[in-house]
């Protein structure tokens, strides 16, 4: 019995990331790929890739684990991973990766943080920028199968703007 619902959850959880992805990958100038079951990412130019993260982490509509890269021209990325009530933030500018732990409130959503101009839904677990995961994160990492937040090479740079929309399994 907890195989088949494990085998529905994974269905689901699949099927929400390949919808996200078909519109995400409708919107111009992003390229938008399934890695997993519930890992997508985004490439474009935003001038908040934490935001565009959320927002694909949004259209999945999952509460987790899910997880999600958005990917900068400019080699600047973020990395979104929800298990409601958890968020976790990884960004990465220049050579600095910085973390960050929030504890959302059962109303606020992904898609939710993703359209409020000033984050403020968001409440941090702790203060300020973290250079590394806490356990917790360290927890959402493994049930998202990743054994760090880094993009996949294909996230970073996609070989062809043609693929926006084409997942990978």
């Amino acid at each position: 019995m907890q195989r088949a619902v494990a085998g529905v959850r994974d269905q689901l959880q699949e099927n929400a990331a390949a919808k996200a992805v078909r519109k995400l990958g409708t919107r111009r100038g992003t390229v938008a790929r399934r890695h997993a079951a519930n890992l997508i990412s985004v490439h474009g130019r935003w001038s908040n890739p934490s935001r565009a993260a959320l927002d694909a982490l949004g259209c999945t509509g999952l509460d987790g684990p899910v997880g999600a890269w958005a990917c900068h021209e400019d080699s600047r990325w973020s990395f979104v991973a929800w298990r409601k009530p958890d968020l976790f933030e990884v960004t990465y500018r220049g050579q600095a990766v910085n973390w960050r732990h929030f504890r959302l409130s059962p109303a606020t959503s992904p898609a939710a943080l993703a359209r409020d101009p000033s984050f403020d839904s968001r409440r941090p677990i702790a203060r300020g920028l973290l250079s590394q995961t806490t356990a917790i994160g360290r927890t959402l990492l493994d049930a998202l199968d990743l054994p760090t937040p880094f993009p996949p090479p294909d996230a970073l740079a996609p070989e062809d703007a043609s693929l926006s929309g084409a997942g990978s399994p």
